[in-house]
């Protein structure tokens, strides 16, 4: 009985990191991927208004 109740704990725990890791590796890659592209001549609107504060 006591080993099959452990049995059972360490799946759920082992299911529980596993999503874990999941959820974190798909959240760094959305973030690399939908990363909004910035041209050139906005940066530099960019830097330059940065400058002017």
């Amino acid at each position: 009985m006591k080993n099959k109740f452990m049995n059972i704990c360490v799946e759920i725990l082992s299911n529980l990191i596993f999503m874990m890791a999941l959820t974190s590796i798909s959240q760094c890659c959305q973030g690399r991927m939908y990363q909004p592209v910035v041209d050139g001549k906005l940066k530099e609107e960019i830097m330059n208004s940065k400058k002017r504060i």
